[in-house]
């Protein structure tokens, strides 16, 4: 989940003060890291959920939700680290 996760590392409050295209930015060199660490799925809210499970169901394949950044490589988390806090 790419709102509120560890890669984005910002309160409710931080995130909402940004514009769209910031959003967007720090979404989706989220979604880069994730799938560089080989995500299967990634989903923007929680909201977006229920549909992912209903489409694994649909195909009978295993479904394993992990918290992300904790199951990825040091180098992976260092470097989204790096790239957002020098980003911003």
């Amino acid at each position: 989940m790419l709102e509120g996760s560890n890669l984005i590392g910002l309160s409710e409050a931080e995130w909402l003060a940004l514009s769209p295209t910031e959003q967007h930015a720090l979404k989706q060199n989220a979604r880069d890291v994730f799938e560089t660490a080989g995500a299967d799925a990634v989903i923007d809210t929680l909201a977006d959920l229920m549909p992912l499970i209903e489409i694994y169901n649909q195909q009978q394949a295993a479904l394993l939700l992990t918290p992300g950044p904790l199951t990825t490589s040091l180098s992976v988390k260092t470097e989204c680290w790096l790239t957002t806090a020098l980003g911003r």
